[in-house]
């Protein structure tokens, strides 16, 4: 059972309970100050755990934190993601979408789609 924390969305427990234990791989798309990858870092301990997020500060944050293997800034109303077809297990992506034109969003889900074998 994952503890109560008061801090963050209540709803993170619930993302978290549907990525498999065993996962392999997962992509934090948006990942922001890294309270995700982190909590994955614990509660399921990946292979290999990548952050994505357009913000300079957000990333270097984590990179202190040392949850993520990998992290990169990008703009994810400008580019797609260069990643490989189901490089991933997993690609999670919370609270980004509403950011983006709806046409970049639409864009944003097709390619988490192309890269996770299972996206959240």
């Amino acid at each position: 059972m994952i503890p109560e924390v008061t801090w963050t969305h209540r709803w993170l427990h619930n993302i978290l309970n549907a990525i498999p234990i065993d996962v392999g791989s997962l992509i934090d798309v948006g990942c922001g100050k890294g309270i995700f990858g982190a909590l994955c870092r614990i509660y399921r301990n990946p292979n290999r755990l990548v952050g994505i997020d357009v913000f300079k500060e957000y990333l270097d944050f984590c990179r202190k934190m040392k949850f993520q293997d990998d992290l990169y800034e990008h703009d994810l109303r400008q580019n797609s993601l260069r990643f490989n077809d189901k490089e991933f297990n997993v690609a999670t992506c919370i609270e980004v979408t509403e950011h983006l034109p709806k046409n970049r969003g639409i864009n944003l889900l097709n390619e988490l789609e192309r890269i996770a074998r299972w996206s959240t």
